[in-house]
């Protein structure tokens, strides 16, 4: 998150291969989601993506049921990031991924929402309150961008209501942030 993915890239790397090495593959589930979210922030979004989605299809099969939520959020992010647009990458990343870019950034906000979503049902099912604040935040922002205003508004609303229960006060002023621009 401070601009280091190459580094990151390559100690994450590191981390798998010794879990692998060394038979952990359930601890090297911990570096999974990390290594393919900075894959994504490096510039390797298909191929970040590409890992997430491999990683939670064999991450479900060998019983570990939060994976599928959890890729889903964070694919939700990303997606929800693609819709929004609002930084262009440079020309090489956009080249490195054209083929990925072109197959979804016009159906960003629809898998966007379609992930979040299942991710938020998943994390009710699970009784995880602290992902099911996180997802209704996500959720949230992005109905609010598309102008999906109700659906914003339930979502920040009961967002508010779980995190001041949690008592996580950071998470309240954010959904009070939200909140203001409904008056």
């Amino acid at each position: 998150m401070v601009g280091r993915t190459g580094e990151a890239i390559t100690h994450l790397a590191e981390a798998r291969d010794i879990f692998e090495r060394g038979g952990l593959e359930l601890a090297r589930i911990f570096g999974e989601a990390p290594y393919c979210l900075v894959l994504v922030m490096s510039g390797r979004i298909a191929e970040g993506v590409g890992q997430l989605e491999a990683t939670a299809g064999r991450l479900t099969a060998m019983g570990q049921e939060y994976a599928r939520p959890y890729a889903d959020f964070f694919l939700g992010e990303i997606y929800r990031n693609m819709a929004a647009g609002t930084e262009r990458p440079p020309w090489p990343v956009i080249w490195q991924n054209l083929g990925f870019l072109l197959r979804n950034v016009p159906f960003a906000k629809r898998l966007a929402r379609r992930h979040l979503e299942a991710a938020l049902a998943d994390f009710r099912r699970m009784d995880f309150q602290a992902s099911v604040v996180l997802a209704l935040l996500s959720l949230g922002e992005l109905h609010r961008a598309e102008k999906r205003l109700r659906q914003a508004r339930h979502c920040f609303e009961e967002g508010r209501e779980i995190a001041v229960t949690m008592q996580d006060h950071d998470l309240v002023a954010k959904f009070d942030a939200a909140l203001v621009a409904f008056g």
